[in-house]
């Protein structure tokens, strides 16, 4: 095995087994112990049959420190957030979370719009299209959290689905003066593909970037979308895009400019370990000047 740090760690060597013919699967060994992953990156295995180096085989493991990031007592004002969501964010260390209430002082603002009801309950068209989520009707933050965004106040705003994600992205686009055009669409069909493509950049720091999420992030194509935004001051961090379409749109989106610090991010649905990594990246990105 070998370390982030390109050292190669010895696992062991055991027989190989006896071949017997139509047989596609053998057992090598029972718990066969690999070193401790204590260092965050890219581990990589490696197991090769002594006399035929041609029949290695090689898998990279990531290994990721979800909460790298050490806080002091940062007054995060939260408003709207799912369970899922707070229960990510409860295991961030030295984080002081508070119900927003305007006239306060926060060192940051985390919010989710309402969520309303889909008025399609049929999940799928009859070619497998996703229905649901275009049917939720858009739905926008309380006016007093974008004025304190306006003023100065830096806001994280977490979409869980397009009804959030279409009234956010209009209501922000307003505010902070960028456009948003809508979002680019689900998926077509239960056959066309949908994806995301992440560059290197401090939120997904210490996941994988400068490619497309892959098997690791485990998102779900179904509930994917991205956002048409263009402007002075945006920054397009993972974007997304779908199979016969040319509009490219983002997943996640970070707008600086005017004293103002906004970062929106509507792909959720990664697996758990990797998005509440993001999350404290998002946090530190967000408030580096206050902490």
């Amino acid at each position: 095995m070998t370390d982030p740090a390109s050292v190669s760690h010895a696992i062991d060597t055991y027989d190989t087994p006896a071949f017997v013919a139509d047989q596609l699967s053998y057992l090598v060994q029972r718990n066969a112990f690999s070193p401790k992953l204590e260092r965050e990156g890219v581990w990589t295995t490696h197991f090769a049959l002594s006399n035929n180096a041609s029949a290695a085989h090689t898998r990279q493991i990531w290994v990721v420190d979800p909460t790298p990031h050490r806080f002091d007592n940062l007054r995060v004002a939260t408003h709207g957030l799912a369970d899922e969501i707070t229960a990510q964010l409860s295991a961030i260390p030295g984080l002081v979370f508070l119900p927003f209430e305007t006239g306060r002082q926060y060192d940051l603002i985390l919010a989710s719009p309402a969520t309303e009801q889909p008025t399609d309950t049929v999940s799928t068209d009859d070619v497998g299209a996703d229905k649901r989520s275009k049917s939720i009707p858009p739905t926008q933050l309380p006016g007093e959290v974008v004025a304190a965004f306006t003023a100065g106040t830096p806001l994280f705003v977490v979409c869980t689905n397009d009804g959030q994600a279409t009234g956010a992205g209009a209501q922000l686009a307003s505010a902070a003066g960028f456009q948003f055009a809508g979002m680019v669409g689900s998926s077509r069909a239960s056959w066309m593909g949908t994806w995301f493509f992440v560059r290197k950049h401090p939120v997904y720091d210490g996941l994988p970037v400068d490619r497309a999420m892959s098997i690791e992030y485990q998102v779900k194509g179904s509930d994917s979308n991205g956002l048409i935004v263009s402007g002075d001051g945006l920054e397009i961090i993972a974007a997304y895009s779908r199979d016969h379409d040319r509009k490219i749109g983002a997943g996640t989106f970070a707008f600086s400019g005017q004293n103002r610090r906004l970062l929106f991010h509507r792909i959720t649905g990664m697996h758990t370990v990797f998005h509440r990594r993001l999350l404290s990246n998002a946090i530190q990105y967000l408030t580096a000047k206050n902490t």
